[in-house]
C-alpha cells in the first residue's frame, strides 16, 4: 500500500514523513512546508497530505481512495446535505444515513454498518463546517465501526 500521511483528523497537524514515501522525485520532500494543509502543493504541502477541504491533488486522488474510507459531503442547490462513503477495495459508493439515536451508517449488502465521521455527530455541525470553510463540496475522514444496527 502506497504511503499516504495520516488522515485521522481535520483538526490536527499532521507531520508527514518523506522518507517513507515510495515517490523520490516529489517537490516537497524535506520542504518545511510540507505538513501545512493550509498550504497549496504549489508552495511545498505534500500532494498526498489533504488541504483544508479534505481534497489532495488530482494526481494521487486515485491512490488515496484506496489508501482511507473517506465521507463526500456535498450540499445542493436547495441547501440539502448529501453524504456518500468511499471505502478502499469498494468500487461503489454508499450513501450515508443518521438514525433517530444519533448514529451515522450506511448500508452495504442489506447490512446497516455505523461510520464515525471526525469531529461531527450531527448533520448541523457538518452544514455548519461547510460554510466556515464556504465549501459545497468537501471530503471528511471517517471511522468504520464492526457495530451493525
Amino acid at each position: 500500500m502506497p504511503y499516504f500521511p495520516a488522515f485521522e483528523s481535520i483538526y490536527t497537524k499532521t507531520d508527514v514523513e518523506c522518507h517513507k514515501c515510495e515517490r523520490e522525485n516529489c517537490h516537497s520532500r524535506g520542504k518545511y512546508q510540507r505538513d501545512r494543509r493550509d498550504f497549496t502543493y504549489t508552495s511545498g504541502r505534500c500532494p498526498r497530505l489533504p488541504d483544508m477541504n479534505g481534497h489532495v491533488e488530482t494526481f494521487e486522488a486515485g491512490i488515496r481512495c484506496d489508501a482511507y474510507p473517506f465521507i463526500m459531503a456535498q450540499i445542493d442547490r436547495d441547501d440539502k446535505l448529501h453524504l456518500l462513503i468511499s471505502i478502499p477495495g469498494d468500487p461503489t459508493e454508499h450513501i450515508v444515513y443518521r438514525t433517530k439515536s444519533d448514529d451515522w451508517y450506511y448500508r452495504r449488502k442489506g447490512v446497516k454498518r455505523v461510520v464515525y465521521i471526525d469531529g461531527h455527530s450531527t448533520r448541523k455541525s457538518v452544514i455548519n463546517y461547510m460554510n466556515q470553510r464556504q465549501a459545497k463540496y468537501i471530503k471528511l475522514p471517517c471511522c468504520l465501526s464492526d457495530y451493525t444496527l
